[in-house]
């Protein structure tokens, strides 16, 4: 068997206020088109199907239309799982119906874990795979809540909630497995933060910190053997995990952030022979150019100018980081992108902000500021003593997270 796995579409994302119908609808197309040449059979996608909890009539249209162009191809199966930026709801809906096109829905954990287990079989019905599809898993979902419970405890449930869910879901999936007779795959999904070690490499991926403080991720070694092939979403950078082959990020298929546009995006193909999972990286063709420039005045222009000489029609992310002050910089930026096929979402100027805070004047909006900067400012203003402020970040991403999700 061959399957495809991919996560992260977010579709009906705006980069700054720029929507991106093309791209996405690009991308499904060229998804639809890898899945027929690659005579996939089985499609994954590891949550965060959409950006928000309630997405556009269009964007629901975008998704349900691709799920029905899938089906009348050589792909049998389909499994979504929710993730962190999903409604449950929203997903599992449509779920019933979905199953007469042999798409296979869990948008979230279920009191009834065997609810998660999906047992894919060939035209001749004998089983040739096991999918345990675990969706985003809640606090809620798997940890007790109790009053007076400290931070750390809280995250220690968390974690332990986490890794005993996946405990069960395995247990009943080697279970299918020895009912099946024969060795076929176990493959599971996820989506999560884990890593074999903590890492500095996805900050400033676009990524919210899944769960409260970042500290609660589960540690690579925690899954449990049963899994042939852990297909993982949340991360946005196509990753293999502690360097197994068989425990991966597919990263999200088109660049959240003009920063995330740096590296080549994939998904992941894998033939299966037996239990072994046999995986490779097929990287994502780009849609539309992302580029981000920086420097002085002059080296700024200059590229500009070497961009629209070129004809490219890349969209610009731009920060002036040298010591001209420049306060007319958007509009002579925009004078030097007249007549081309360029566009500025997003025009920087570091320095006359620096200047414009020292001489008391405020011109930061909340576009340019994180949850968490806003929150600081806020401790700042209020002259908190640093010694308390620690445990007043990790109670503020602990409300920020149960908002969020």
């Amino acid at each position: 068997m061959r399957f495809l796995h991919t996560s992260d579409w977010h579709l009906g994302r705006m980069l700054y206020a720029q929507n991106r119908w093309r791209e996405f609808e690009a991308f499904l197309d060229w998804l639809l088109h890898t899945i027929e040449e690659q005579q996939v059979e089985l499609l994954i996608v590891a949550g965060d199907v959409f950006d928000t909890a309630t997405p556009a009539s269009r964007v629901l249209n975008m998704y349900y239309d691709f799920l029905y162009r899938v089906s009348l191809g050589c792909c049998t199966n389909v499994v979504v799982v929710g993730g962190n930026h999903d409604s449950p709801s929203v997903l599992n809906a449509p779920a019933q119906v979905l199953k007469v096109l042999n798409v296979h829905v869990v948008g979230e954990m279920t009191g009834d874990p065997e609810e998660e287990l999906i047992i894919l079989r060939d035209r001749q019905g004998h089983a040739e795979a096991i999918v345990c599809a675990v969706p985003f898993l809640r606090d809620r979902d798997v940890r007790s809540v109790q009053v007076g419970d400290e931070v750390s405890s809280r995250q220690e449930q968390l974690i332990r909630g986490i890794v005993g869910h996946y405990r069960l879901v395995a247990e009943k999936a080697e279970e299918l497995r020895r009912a099946a007779g024969r060795a076929i795959p176990v493959i599971a999904t996820g989506h999560l933060f884990t890593q074999s070690e903590r890492s500095e490499e996805f900050e400033g991926e676009g990524v919210r910190d899944l769960y409260v403080g970042s500290l609660a991720y589960v540690d690579a070694s925690l899954f449990p053997p049963t899994f042939d092939y852990v297909a993982l979403g949340h991360i946005h950078r196509s990753q293999r995990v502690g360097g197994r082959d068989t425990l991966r990020y597919s990263g999200s298929p088109l660049p959240m952030g003009f920063r995330e546009a740096l590296y080549a995006k994939k998904v992941i193909i894998a033939d299966t022979q037996d239990n072994r999972v046999l995986p490779r990286e097929l990287e994502v063709p780009v849609f539309q150019s992302l580029l981000r420039l920086e420097g002085d005045f002059a080296g700024i222009s200059e590229r500009i100018l070497q961009l629209k000489a070129g004809g490219s029609t890349a969209w610009l992310e731009i920060e002036l980081t040298s010591d001209e002050l420049k306060p007319q910089l958007t509009e002579e930026i925009q004078e030097l992108l007249a007549g081309s096929g360029l566009q500025a979402l997003k025009i920087k100027n570091r320095n006359f902000a620096a200047h414009a805070l020292q001489t008391g004047s405020e011109i930061r909006s909340l576009d340019d500021l994180t949850e968490e900067e806003v929150f600081e400012n806020c401790m700042n203003d209020h002259k908190v003593a640093e010694e308390e402020r620690e445990e007043l970040r990790r109670a503020f991403r602990e409300i920020l997270q149960q908002l969020v999700l």
